[in-house]
């Protein structure tokens, strides 16, 4: 009989041990995918595009209340009216939580800045000139939308200035140009801080080669 009560009261210690223990693996298997630099190349490329699925999974609940909607429709509504007076207002928006406001397009947190493009009807390219720094040997991870339409996403892979090249096709006019900065990090280390930097929009015709 004592073995019997022996033997069933380590059954509810037993399941606290495994659940800890499938913590601990779970805990372990996302900082190699999520926090901690892979020494390859090749584990390198699969944390980023496991990187890029989350994060573009993040992004369809980036704006996910009511409030935050009709907050970027009427910021939308203004930078418009702004470009519709021929003013240059550069990039706006803010940070995903806090009251950070963006400035001159220097992006040190999470979230989503915005700016208007006069578009010719038919194709055209948005020359997006931008850097980035990395955290984690990690860039910035971006997506770019036009009138709330994704054209693109990808990493901010240069410490220097690049020009990253987006083709478009419309009915022309002025739209609003939406870049979205998901992956932050600042593990509070030298060269650890993930940040992204914009410039100016440039448009352009594509080649007629």
């Amino acid at each position: 009989m004592t073995k019997n009560l022996s033997s069933i009261s380590l059954k509810p210690l037993i399941v606290v041990l495994l659940c800890i223990t499938l913590f601990f693996i779970a805990y372990y298997i996302k900082g190699r995918l999520d926090i901690d630099l892979l020494p390859t190349r090749h584990f390198l490329i699969f944390k980023e595009d496991f990187q890029e699925k989350h994060f573009i999974g993040q992004k369809e609940r980036f704006f996910e209340s009511k409030k935050e909607k009709e907050e970027r429709n009427a910021l939308f509504k203004k930078i418009l009216a702004e470009a519709a007076k021929g003013k240059n207002i550069g990039w706006i928006g803010k940070a995903r939580q806090g009251d950070h406001e963006y400035q001159n397009g220097t992006m040190y947190w999470k979230g989503s800045v915005h700016t208007a493009v006069l578009l010719p009807r038919g194709e055209a390219i948005i020359m997006l000139e931008a850097k980035g720094s990395k955290a984690k040997n990690i860039f910035p991870k971006v997506i770019i939308e036009l009138d709330n339409k994704e054209i693109e996403n990808l990493f901010i892979r240069s410490e220097e200035w690049k020009t990253y090249p987006l083709k478009v096709k419309t009915d022309g006019g002025m739209k609003i140009l939406s870049v979205t900065f998901v992956n932050d990090s600042n593990d509070d280390g030298p060269g650890q801080d993930r940040n992204l930097f914009l410039k100016k929009i440039k448009i352009s015709k594509p080649s007629l080669n």
